[in-house]
């Protein structure tokens, strides 16, 4: 069926023939009535008509629900660019009950050629999210290394800190990062974590106590 679309301004010749595959919409329904037509009757400046788009290349189609109102979209694959493109079929933010109609039509080398398509589109963000954790990766090593140099304290004790501490590791980490301290208290919490890290063998399994924690 591919897409069904809606116009008013198409030549009719008052029986319904047109040149193209453009067909008059009887007025025939209340809504139809109170939105296109004066008094009901069609002529050749009062008239609505329906025709296809996109025959042959309708992938999928979706309904989005919005506050007031649904909009409803198709997938369509643009033999132009070679990638899969949206349009806004229908609407429930004006009378578009004709165009309920569409359907998805693709033939199979559509499908096909949509579906290389998306493979390419997968394999692409694979690879963009390889770089971005190799990134975020080599800052962490970096970040490590720099903490370690601070606390004088070895790397790997840097990394047993990021563990222990889980989502307060970043504030133990702009501890060890501050210089002045206008706290005596923050600033007594610093050289725990200093002391923490230089010792091998450790009193206490965390740096912090858990009531410290609550006031990092």
């Amino acid at each position: 069926m591919a897409i069904i679309n809606l116009d008013s301004g198409r030549i009719w010749n008052g029986i319904g023939e047109v040149a193209t595959d453009y067909t008059p919409w009887y007025a025939d329904t209340a809504e139809a009535y109170s939105y296109a037509y004066s008094g009901g009757a069609l002529s050749k400046e009062n008239h609505v008509t329906v025709y296809k788009s996109h025959v042959g290349l309708c992938l999928s189609d979706r309904e989005y629900n919005g506050y007031d109102d649904s909009d409803f979209y198709m997938a369509v694959w643009d033999e132009v660019s070679q990638s899969i493109k949206e349009v806004c079929f229908a609407s429930t933010r004006g009378w578009t009950y004709p165009c309920y109609g569409s359907t998805p039509d693709a033939t199979p080398e559509i499908r096909t050629l949509a579906q290389a398509y998306l493979d390419r589109k997968a394999a692409e963000a694979r690879r963009k999210r390889r770089q971005e954790v190799a990134r975020e990766l080599r800052a962490m090593r970096q970040e490590e290394r720099e903490i370690a140099a601070l606390a004088a304290a070895p790397v790997m004790r840097i990394r047993q800190l990021r563990h222990i501490m889980g989502d307060d590791y970043r504030a133990c980490v702009t501890l060890l990062k501050t210089k002045k301290f206008r706290s005596t208290f923050r600033e007594s919490m610093a050289r725990q974590i200093k002391e923490w890290l230089v010792d091998p063998n450790p009193k206490f399994p965390s740096p912090l106590s858990a009531r410290q924690r609550q006031y990092i």
